[in-house]
């Protein structure tokens, strides 16, 4: 564990499903939301069980789930993770623009504190690794 800027706890995860279980474990113990990061594509797959689970207890969870650059479509970590998120957590935010981050981050913890269950972030992520405003 390491803390950085702002008293932010960082605690590294070997699995994505650990860090959504590890998630919904803190936000259970401190009735805080839980932050979980995870990569794009297919390790969204991974967190299904700990996302129903968060989901069914209504634990305010808060993953950010990289995707690729729209352009990316016959990459192999191309997948459809809207759909997966609507059916597993129950609320998909996407980030509309690398402008409007603030904004769509305030908009999704006002979600997690509202006691609806877990909300996957959506940014979109280039090759290069920086964020993407096309879609």
């Amino acid at each position: 564990m390491r803390a950085i800027a702002g008293g932010i706890k960082v605690i590294s995860a070997r699995h994505e499903q650990a860090a959504v279980v590890m998630a919904d474990g803190y936000a259970r113990v401190t009735s805080r939301p839980g932050v979980c990061v995870i990569g794009t594509g297919p390790a969204i797959t991974q967190t299904g069980t700990g996302l129903l689970t968060a989901r069914k207890h209504r634990s305010p969870i808060l993953m950010i789930a990289g995707d690729l650059h729209s352009g990316t479509s016959h990459n192999v970590k191309s997948f459809d993770q809207r759909q997966f998120a609507q059916v597993t957590a129950g609320t998909f935010i996407p980030l509309a623009s690398a402008l409007t981050t603030a904004y769509d981050a305030r908009r999704a913890f006002r979600k997690v504190r509202s006691g609806v269950g877990p909300v996957v972030v959506e940014g979109r992520m280039t090759q290069a690794g920086g964020y993407s405003d096309d879609k």
